[in-house]
């Protein structure tokens, strides 16, 4: 089990107490601190004690903070098939709970939340939007190799933002063709 999640794990019976002791789980400032990924936890000076014994002091009023991959990784929050990718989780249901939706939203941040958004996020939204969308109509895309279904992701890492493949994707691949009729397309991208 990488440390991020022992640590999460141990963190997060911290947040239990805070939210019940001082805080309605359900008060949007609560839903900002778990986006945030940093706020004092404590009133008070409280100690933690890892699985392995390490025993750490975290002061009072003290920013902790966790990789992102963590909570994109968090079983209670998306199941068992968690390291599966499905694109329909982040579409709205009518199946799941609102509680559900919530907690899916608190727990994917891939450009950081409350104080620490990311300014340039809606600019990389658009520029991968608009890039993906030329792939798509334009043209043929096939896995070869291993194929996209058998990739085994690394689990967060405590300094990286995202997660990556394996070996870096040793043996993945994909062959890409222009798409019939579209060959004397020349695409632009202007800003």
């Amino acid at each position: 089990m990488p440390k991020a999640y022992k640590a999460r794990s141990t963190l997060q019976n911290i947040a239990c107490k805070w939210y019940s002791e001082d805080h309605d789980i359900h008060d949007p400032s609560v839903s900002a601190l778990v986006r945030n990924r940093a706020g004092a936890l404590q009133k008070n000076d409280t100690s933690v004690t890892t699985p392995e014994g390490t025993t750490y002091i975290l002061k009072k009023d003290t920013d902790l903070q966790l990789p992102a991959g963590v909570e994109h990784y968090e079983v209670s929050v998306w199941g068992a098939d968690v390291n599966v990718f499905n694109p329909e989780r982040f579409l709205p249901s009518s199946k799941g709970s609102t509680e559900d939706e919530r907690k899916r939203k608190a727990a994917y941040i891939p450009f950081g939340g409350g104080r620490h958004l990311c300014p340039g996020r809606n600019l990389a939204l658009a520029e991968i939007i608009g890039f993906a969308s030329a792939l798509l109509l334009g043209f043929e895309i096939e896995a070869v190799g291993m194929g996209f279904g058998n990739v085994k992701m690394l689990g967060p890492q405590l300094a990286g933002g995202t997660v990556r493949p394996e070996r870096y994707g040793a043996g993945l691949g994909a062959e890409i063709a222009m798409r019939q009729g579209w060959e004397d397309v020349e695409w632009r991208f202007e800003c």
